[in-house]
């Protein structure tokens, strides 16, 4: 084996064995702008988003506030399967109260 041969083989044991400096932080790659880069439904960002805002024991707010008429909040206290806009946004409670209205 000559003297180049083990200079290449050095070198590229070097290459593999050094750090590597590129890195991304928690938060970089929860924003939202990142997650639905990455291919996640805006959904799955507000999701992750509201996520965050519990653990940090802040409040979060989505912003797809609508106002339903009088008929449309009857039926979602009556059946829970409709869709109410504020998935994962309120203290889920097994009964009724007067606060859900």
């Amino acid at each position: 084996m000559n003297f180049k041969n083990l200079f290449f083989i050095s070198i590229a044991i070097i290459f593999m064995a050094s750090e590597v400096f590129a890195y991304a932080t928690t938060e970089e790659l929860t924003s939202p702008e990142a997650l639905v880069n990455y291919n996640y439904s805006q959904v799955t960002a507000e999701q992750v988003q509201l996520t965050k805002a519990q653990n940090a024991n802040r409040e979060y707010k989505s912003g797809r506030y609508v106002k339903k008429p009088w008929w449309r909040k009857a039926w979602e206290y009556i059946d829970f399967g409709t869709d109410d806009g504020y998935l994962l946004q309120h203290n889920i409670s097994p009964g009724y109260s007067w606060k859900d209205w």
